[in-house]
């Protein structure tokens, strides 16, 4: 048994390998009738946990400058995805919301990682995976 559990794990680090580099080769990811780059469907993930966050709280939790998430949000601005309007009690902080769009197209974009993660792990059984 403790074979079979070993030899599992192996192919789920081999297969987890190739996924990284599979998806580290993608520049854009799926997501219903246009693609989107992985910074921009993080930026989706992030707004869609939680909704009204600031720029800053977005660039914290991706690790990054805040310029950089300012660029990312500011493309989603651009294709509706979110909304970015002024905190009511601190006009100097932007709030980031998740427009129907946004939502519409971050359910596909989590549908397509479900989908590129099957293909995967499409080798183990219900049990193994489980």
């Amino acid at each position: 048994m403790d074979q079979d559990r070993n030899q599992a794990i192996r192919e789920i680090l081999e297969a987890m390998v190739l996924m990284r580099r599979d998806i580290v080769s993608r520049r854009k990811i799926p997501s219903g009738d246009r693609a989107m780059s992985r910074g921009q469907g993080i930026v989706l993930a992030i707004a869609g946990d939680q909704d009204g966050l600031s720029i800053k709280d977005v660039a914290e939790r991706m690790d990054i400058s805040g310029s950089a998430a300012t660029q990312l949000i500011d493309s989603s601005v651009k294709e509706g995805l979110l909304t970015r309007e002024v905190d009511p009690n601190d006009r100097r902080i932007m709030r980031i919301s998740l427009t129907d769009e946004g939502k519409s197209r971050l359910q596909k974009f989590r549908e397509a990682r479900v989908k590129a993660m099957s293909k995967v792990l499409s080798s183990l059984d219900e049990q193994e995976i489980g």
